[in-house]
């Protein structure tokens, strides 16, 4: 092999040509390209918006339309398409604004501009393209987040600064912040049927390691290879797909026992909703709550929210996002308590949706069943979780997604502990349960039903009560998000796909973040008295506060934190809290 040669190629935009023997060869200097970077369009606002005033400036014809974004997405997706099939190494240091190039080429016939666009890549000869494909199954590939970045910057016509690292477990967080970023651009862009199938195509990318794992899970040729059926096709019906649960086993013997889902058919205005209502949450909170990261001084001690439900997936990507969140965890159905795996991935749910609402609370899981149908055993279990959670991990909410058809002598002893003393008397702890799915044919379950237990029912993102509530009561009333969720969890192949969950359940993990936020906001308020402190942390004062960011709605008290947390100095929120203590 010593007689190898180098091989000399001529790119042009008419194609690729072999020139070893016809040219010489030409080093170009680094800056003898006379293109310009994605990154120099965007800081000269070539991307931003076409809008009035840019007509008013006279900017407008300089600018890149709609038409132009989507030419481009539409390139650089060939671009990685095509350059990943032949074995490139593609780096997330590849993927950026800086290596994206447009040359402007003569006019054409009709006296139009075009452009010519190149990616820069780096090149390794011995890579093999299956080992890439292999990472697109995890959630932080550097290649995917690059470039559902770049499509982000095209669309917004700005920078975005979020760093993407080599290595996927140094991404979660910066996979969870692009999907922020397009919940934002989908909330401001409203009513834009470009903006919102262009977020679409960026929200494929964001998922694509849970719909490459869902066709690798599917058996029937006929689902991969219908006539007439295009990939992208594919994709777009594997994103909508409702993935429900495997069917549960009947325990029997324990009445109408379960922690509480419902994964019926979500529509797609449904699922906008529910994610419109998160933005909504996620805005009108950031400028009061500070979040809990590894970094954050201990300034004071963190709100704890102790989530009794089915164990908790660590290796969820939010989960893992969120880690310095997760206080301890034990385990109540064997005899290892360390071992809190989630076996159905309910838990799992409640506490990401948990971590999601409440940036700054400190969540404990505690393990007290491995199914959704509780056992005879579930009831011991319950009760020594509680009794845990208030004695050891000191907890100021329980939450509690689970629900009996009848009261439980055992779990009541328990919450008694917590909920005393007497009427009135400040109490330590606020606790919140799941209504039940169950709706009109039976009644609030149990524990939501107990007096002093703040029970949860559901809505979707508009507010309208799910047809699976039970029958409203006075002072059982309150209804928030519960519907149409976007979240994820591992299938029978431990391999992780997407699903829309729904349920009382849901609707009390939101709450009970939601309760968090309180707590953690109003104890900074110099003018609460002690007495007032008692009554926030319990559940009667905090049903006060739900009243007064809640409206009438069908029957249901609606609560949308967005009523108190209004972009009002601080001084005036803590003003209507005291209010509502008082009311």
């Amino acid at each position: 092999m010593h007689g190898r040669r180098m091989l000399h190629i001529l790119v042009d935009c008419e194609g690729l040509f072999d020139v070893t023997e016809s040219l010489p060869t030409v080093h170009l200097p680094c800056d003898s390209f006379d293109g310009a970077s994605l990154s120099e369009l965007l800081r000269r606002d070539v991307f931003k918006p076409i809008d009035v005033q840019a007509y008013l400036d006279k900017t407008a014809d300089k600018k890149f339309d709609l038409a132009t974004k989507a030419q481009v997405a539409l390139g650089l997706s060939r671009c990685l398409m095509d350059f990943f099939d032949k074995g490139l190494e593609l780096a997330s240091h590849s993927w950026v604004a800086d290596n994206v190039h447009f040359r402007e080429l003569p006019a054409n016939n009709e006296g139009g501009k075009r452009c010519l666009l190149y990616v820069s890549l780096r090149p390794n000869l011995g890579h093999d393209a299956a080992s890439d494909m292999a990472k697109m199954f995890n959630s932080g590939n550097p290649v995917v987040l690059s470039f559902a970045k770049l499509l982000l910057e095209v669309l917004d016509g700005r920078d975005i600064n979020i760093s993407i690292k080599p290595h996927d477990d140094d991404n979660i967080l910066s996979w969870s912040e692009l999907g922020d970023v397009v919940e934002r651009m989908l909330r401001d862009r409203r009513g834009d049927p470009f903006a919102s199938q262009y977020l679409e195509v960026v929200e494929g990318c964001l998922g694509l390691w849970a719909t490459l794992r869902s066709f690798d899970n599917r058996t029937d040729v006929s689902a991969t290879s219908r006539p007439g059926v295009s990939a992208e096709d594919e994709v777009a019906a594997a994103e909508e797909e409702e993935v429900t649960d495997p069917a549960e086993d009947d325990l029997g013997g324990y009445g109408r026992s379960s922690l509480y889902d419902d994964q019926g058919e979500t529509s797609q205005s449904d699922r906008i909703a529910a994610k419109g209502y998160l933005s909504d949450l996620a805005e009108s909170t950031k400028r009061y709550i500070k979040p809990l990261t590894q970094d954050t001084p201990n300034e004071r001690r963190p709100i704890k929210l102790a989530i009794i439900d089915s164990g908790i997936d660590l290796d969820n990507p939010r989960i893992r996002a969120r880690k310095e969140q997760i206080g301890d965890t034990r385990n109540w159905t064997s005899d290892k308590p360390d071992e809190c795996d989630d076996g159905c991935g309910h838990g799992t749910h409640v506490t990401r949706l948990i971590l999601e609402v409440a940036p700054a609370v400190k969540v404990y899981i505690a393990k007290v069943s491995q199914r959704k149908k509780l056992d005879s055993k579930v009831s011991g279990q319950i009760a020594q979780a509680i009794e845990w959670a208030t004695g050891v991990w000191e907890v100021d909410i329980i939450s509690l997604s689970i629900g009996m058809d009848g009261e439980d002598g055992t779990i009541k002893r328990a919450l008694d502990k917590v909920l005393d003393p007497p009427r009135g008397s400040p109490k330590k702890v606020v606790v919140m349960a799941a209504a039940s799915n169950w709706g009109g044919n039976r009644h609030i379950a149990f524990p939501a039903c107990y007096e002093d237990i703040i029970c949860i029912h559901s809505t979707d993102g508009f507010g309208n009560p799910s047809k699976t509530n039970p029958t409203p009561q006075k002072g059982k009333d309150f209804a928030v998000l519960g519907m149409s969720i976007k979240s994820s969890s591992k299938g029978k192949d431990k391999k992780r796909v997407e699903e829309y969950i729904s349920g009382t359940s849901y609707a009390t993990a939101i709450g009970a973040g939601i309760a968090a936020n309180v707590l953690d906001f109003v104890r900074r308020d110099p003018k609460l008295w002690e007495d007032e402190k008692g009554w926030l942390n319990s559940s009667w004062g905090m049903s006060r506060v739900f009243r007064r960011m809640s409206e009438e709605r069908r029957g249901y008290r609606y609560v949308t934190p967005w009523k108190l947390f209004d972009g009002r100095p601080e001084e005036e929120v803590w003003r209507d809290i005291r209010g509502a203590l008082k009311a």
